[in-house]
């Protein structure tokens, strides 16, 4: 939706293309950033082991993102991070 009222207004008028066309380089950018195809899926919380959640209709690049991203949260150990900080902030201080 963002991004199709985005396009609306940079075409609608001189000044406005001229701007995209300065600028279309960190239209791009952010348009990939934004893309869930790009990451594949979020870790679903209160798992006691790593879980990537995907959409029903993922493209064949969300599910190797999917992928990718599920293996860089386990070497990053993911699941224990969150239950020591869990831990810590639940923990009663003198």
């Amino acid at each position: 939706m963002v991004e199709t009222l985005l396009q609306e207004e940079l075409s609608s008028t001189f000044t406005t293309r001229l701007g995209y066309l300065v600028s279309r380089r960190a239209y791009r950018r952010l348009q990939k950033r934004v893309d869930y195809s790009e990451y594949g899926g979020p870790p679903l919380l209160g798992a006691t082991r790593l879980c990537v959640i995907g959409h029903e209709k993922s493209s064949v690049k969300a599910i190797r993102n999917a992928i990718a991203t599920a293996c860089r949260f386990t070497k990053g150990d993911l699941i224990g991070s969150f239950k020591k900080e869990i831990l810590s902030s639940t923990t009663m201080k003198p």
